[in-house]
């Protein structure tokens, strides 16, 4: 009886998570470890979509727009360093934004945050 229970439930979670996921979080293509403090990159951010429902009906509408890519002290998550806008997102749910490390910002960990998300980490010295 005992076995049986857990065979039922082993094939109901297997179920459970056959699905496949149809969209994925935003992130930073080719993420540099370290920028230096008055440098700045170009980079690519994929995966900017409006919804994600995960139920397999093919990739979801990219957003319309630009998107606002804050940068954050690792040792302060509150306080913006600086905040950039990203090109238009394109039909492929892409964007480039330029990110300038300003002279003055901490040295140490620092985060990339898309909508509350991180979405690249990188060192500044």
């Amino acid at each position: 009886m005992i076995r049986s229970a857990f065979a039922a439930f082993g094939v109901l979670l297997l179920t459970a998570c056959s699905g496949s996921a149809s969209c994925a979080a935003p992130e930073i293509l080719d993420m540099p470890t370290t920028i230096h403090a008055g440098q700045s990159e170009t980079l690519k951010v994929q995966h900017l979509i409006t919804e994600c429902s995960d139920t397999g009906e093919g990739t979801p509408p990219a957003l319309q727009g630009t998107v606002e890519i804050e940068l954050m002290s690792d040792k302060d998550s509150t306080h913006p360093i600086a905040t950039f806008t990203s090109t238009e997102v394109s039909s492929e749910a892409e964007a480039m934004v330029t990110i300038e490390v300003p002279e003055n910002a901490p040295i140490g960990a620092a985060n990339l945050v898309y909508d509350g998300s991180v979405i690249g980490r990188f060192t500044i010295d």
